[in-house]
Order: structure tokens, then C-alpha cells, then sequence
């Protein structure tokens, strides 16, 4: 790049209009697209609030939508066996992160059902076991009464009937009822319920979730913060000291499940794209030791770009962001790859060596370089600044990252690409004099 602006006087306004269009890009992409262009759910969550009027009486409950890389929720799986025991866990969840900034709105699964009260019947063991009943006797000959139990049927001559056994309706509709119900004993002595069993009445779980033979209470909260990543490390220490029962556990939320799976499908994508890039390199030039030049300049560079990029826009590490990284491995090489391949002409030719061989091939290859990389970032820039979605996923992480990506390793091929060359060719040299003294005989 120094020999050219020094051959050619124009040279520099060249870099100087190409530094004011890639100031202009990065400028459109900070302000289209991203959070400027669309109100985050929380803040139409505050102006609901704010519109909302207090009226006595009235009872608000936020629900938030499900699903979505832009769903403002996070949550926490409860898992346990009592659902109970799993609510008042669910309490001490809700009041620690209740203190975490980032957290507002924290609901449960039971807040979103309209419940109503159930009587709840707790069988005392040791007066039954006095009585010779066990608790699942009693269970039995109650929902006798009340559900109704078949008998066996009744035959006549030409068919058989059904015979169903049950209290009268009037017999169980209240509680006290309930409470009188008959208990028989083994000698048929009818003792009520109530002398044998406990009554409470509480609200009742319209439905109960279970996964892996355990129940799940998820309790739900929605977050101004973007980064989902430092969000489940904020909440893991907030709940790391929470004192559970045996046989209960608490863990990160679906959302954090996904992401793990999908970040971790896409670096083995990347490791795989690398392995790939490196044995066609190989094969193509005869040597491992040219592409393992142009994956250690052109990779890093690329990542390093990806990641200022969306730091620079603003912009959240998406899944398509990270597919945008896979792609990457497979356009950032190209330029290398015109750049080493002329060197390898020049060096075939034999008119040029050394240091003079590769400021040659730096220039006669510089506006090629030029040109490829920025009719790409040109192609891309109406997915890095557009609205288009796939599903409920912007596309423009996806076109912004290997934007990045782009311009930094053509700065990578021009700069970087030269020298480390130009380093590997030294240490090659001086590897080739030392086996040629091994070699020599005494």
C-alpha cells in the first residue's frame, strides 16, 4: 500500500474515498434497522403503564408473547414434585430477581390461569392404621361415593345391564358433606371422614407440567436486557445460594437451552467449514504451509470485523449473525487467495524475488482485492440496513456481520497478508540452510 501511494500521487485520495464510503456505510447501519427502527415490547410495556388508569378494583396482568429471538422473556424451570412446595419456591425465585435491574413483569405459569379452590384431603396415617385402613382404602371407598364405582352387571334372560353405584347428587355438593362421608371398616362399621382425615381448602392447579417424571413450574420475567448471554449469568448468581429441598432443582429456561444447541451446532459448522477451506487450500497449492497463511491472516481479521461491526451498529449476536461467521470462512479466503496465487506466478517467472517479488504482487493486485470486496459489501447493504425478517428474525445481523467480516480482511489482505507472507518465506529460508548444513557431508 506505502510503494503505491508512492508510485502514484492519486493513490491517496483513493483511500481517502474509499475510508469516507466505509465512514458512510457504518453510518447507515447504526441508524437503520436495529432498535431505532422499532419500539422494544418494554418500552410499549411503560407506555401502557403510564396510559393504563389505577381504578379501584382493576387488576392488570401483563402476558407477554411466546417465542421469538426479539421476545422479551426469560425464565427459570422449577422442578420438583410437589407443585405446592414448587409455588413457594417459585416466591423466593420472584423476590431474588425482583432485585436484578434488567428484570421487570416476573409472572409464573399460575398466574395466567384462572384458578378456582379444591379441598385437599390428608388421610392421618396413624388413626387409620389404628382402624386397619390404609390411605389408599379410603381413597377408594370416598371416590365410590362421590365419582360412582360399576358393579358387576346385572344378567336376565336376554341381555346384561350395566350397574353403576353412586351417592345422590344432594348427598355431595358441600363440603360438610364430604366430611360425613361413610368409611366402612372391615367388620362394616361406618365411620365419617372427618374422624380419620384432615380438610383444607386452597386454590387448585388447572394444569400441572411435567417433564422427566418431575413437575416444572416456570416462572417467567421480561428484561430490558439485550444480551441473553450475560442475563443467565446474572440470574445463575442471584439464585446460586438458593436453599432448596431435597429432590428439587431449578435451572435456566428453554431460551438458554436453545441457545447453547444452536451455538454449539454452529462452531462445529464453523470447525467443519475450516477443515474443509484448509484441505481444498492444500490440495490447490500443493502445501499446507500457503493456507495455513491464509486461514491465520484472513479468519481472524474476518471475526475481528464481525464482532466490531455489531458492536459498532448495535446490533445482537443472533443465530443468523453466527451463520453469517460460517459464511464468512468461505468468501474472506478469496482474496488471499488472488493475492498468494500471483506471487506463486511471479515466482514461477523468476523475474522478481524477495521483498520486490511481493510489493509486486501487492500492487498488481490491490484494485482486483478492491474491487471484489466492495461490489460484496455493496451487494449486502440492502439486507444489512432492511427490515426483512425470516419468521421473527431480522435478517440484518446476518448481511452486517459479514459486512464486518469483509472489511476488515481486506484490510488483513493488503496489510497483514504482505508481512506475515513475507515472515513465513524467511523462517522457510532459514529452515532450508539449516537442512542443507545437516546434510552436507564432512
Amino acid at each position: 500500500v506505502l510503494a503505491l501511494v508512492r508510485r502514484k500521487p492519486n493513490a491517496l485520495q483513493i483511500v481517502a474515498v474509499l475510508t469516507a464510503l466505509y465512514v458512510a456505510i457504518l453510518v447507515i447501519l447504526g441508524s437503520q434497522g436495529g432498535s431505532q427502527t422499532y419500539r422494544s415490547s418494554e418500552d410499549v410495556a411503560r407506555t401502557l403503564r403510564e396510559t393504563i388508569p389505577e381504578v379501584a378494583g382493576l387488576v392488570v396482568k401483563w402476558r407477554w408473547g411466546e417465542g421469538g429471538q426479539e421476545d422479551p422473556r426469560v425464565s427459570v424451570a422449577l422442578h420438583g414434585e410437589n407443585p405446592r412446595r414448587l409455588e413457594q419456591i417459585a416466591d423466593d425465585v420472584n423476590a431474588r430477581l425482583s432485585q436484578l435491574p434488567e428484570i421487570t413483569a416476573i409472572t409464573t405459569d399460575l398466574d395466567n390461569e384462572e384458578t378456582q379452590d379444591e379441598v385437599q384431603v390428608t388421610v392421618n396415617r396413624e388413626i387409620s392404621g389404628k382402624l386397619g385402613l390404609t390411605p389408599q382404602r379410603i381413597a377408594e371407598l370416598t371416590l365410590s361415593g362421590l365419582r360412582g364405582r360399576e358393579m358387576r352387571r346385572l344378567k336376565t334372560e336376554d341381555r346384561e345391564i350395566r350397574v353403576w353405584m353412586q351417592s345422590e347428587v344432594e348427598d355431595r355438593e358441600t363440603v360438610h358433606q364430604l366430611r360425613d362421608q361413610a368409611v366402612y371398616l372391615d367388620d362394616g362399621t361406618p365411620l365419617p371422614l372427618a374422624t380419620m382425615a384432615s380438610f383444607v381448602q386452597t386454590p387448585a392447579f388447572r394444569s400441572v407440567f411435567r417433564r422427566d417424571s418431575e413437575t416444572i413450574l416456570m416462572v417467567r420475567a421480561n428484561t430490558t436486557d439485550e444480551g441473553v448471554e450475560t442475563l443467565g449469568g446474572k440470574i445463575s448468581s442471584s439464585l446460586a445460594d438458593l436453599s432448596l429441598p431435597r429432590g428439587y432443582s431449578w435451572r435456566l429456561g428453554d431460551r438458554w437451552e436453545q441457545l447453547d444447541e444452536d451455538t454449539a451446532a454452529l462452531w462445529t459448522a464453523i470447525l467443519l467449514a475450516l477443515v474443509a477451506v484448509l484441505l481444498l487450500l492444500g490440495s490447490l497449492f500443493e502445501s499446507y504451509i500457503d493456507p495455513l497463511i491464509i486461514i491465520l491472516v484472513s479468519i481472524p481479521f474476518a471475526y475481528f470485523g464481525c464482532y466490531w461491526m455489531l458492536w459498532a451498529t448495535g446490533t445482537n449476536m443472533s443465530v443468523l449473525a453466527m451463520i453469517g461467521l460460517v459464511i464468512l470462512i468461505g468468501v474472506v479466503v478469496n482474496n488471499a487467495i488472488v493475492f498468494i496465487d500471483h506471487i506463486k506466478h511471479l515466482e514461477r517467472a523468476g523475474s522478481l524475488k524477495g521483498k520486490e517479488l511481493i510489493i509486486q504482487a501487492g500492487r498488481d493486485r490491490l484494485r482486483p482485492i478492491l474491487m471484489t470486496a466492495f461490489t460484496t459489501m455493496l451487494g449486502l447493504l440492502p439486507m444489512a440496513i432492511g427490515t426483512a425478517t425470516l419468521g421473527d428474525q431480522p435478517y440484518y445481523p446476518m448481511g452486517r456481520s459479514v459486512m464486518g467480516g469483509l472489511i476488515f480482511s481486506t484490510i488483513g489482505a493488503m496489510i497483514a497478508l504482505p508481512l506475515v507472507y513475507s515472515a513465513f518465506e524467511d523462517l522457510r529460508t532459514w529452515w532450508r540452510g539449516i537442512l542443507v548444513r545437516i546434510r552436507r557431508p564432512v
